[in-house]
C-alpha cells in the first residue's frame, strides 16, 4: 500500500472546496482517494469545522512524535 501524506498547502484546498461544498472535486483535484480526504476531514477539525492550519500543526506534531497512525 502506498503512503501519501497531505501538506498544507493540500490542506487549505480541502479547506476552501469544502466550504464551497465540493467535495467531490476536492478527490478529483487532488488525485487522491475519497476516504483519504473524509479521514483528514473527520479526524483534523476543530469544535466546528475543518482548519488547515490546525490539521498542519496536528500532522507535524504527531510527526515529531513518531505516531503516523494519526497522519493517514
Amino acid at each position: 500500500m502506498h503512503y501519501y501524506q497531505l501538506v498544507e498547502n493540500e490542506r487549505y484546498q480541502i479547506y476552501i472546496m469544502n466550504k464551497a461544498e465540493h467535495s467531490e472535486k476536492v478527490v478529483y483535484y487532488l488525485r487522491s482517494n475519497p476516504s483519504m480526504i473524509s479521514r483528514e476531514l473527520r479526524r483534523k477539525h476543530g469544535l466546528q469545522e475543518y482548519w488547515p492550519r490546525q490539521a498542519q500543526r496536528m500532522s507535524d506534531m504527531h510527526k515529531r512524535e513518531g505516531n503516523s497512525f494519526f497522519n493517514s
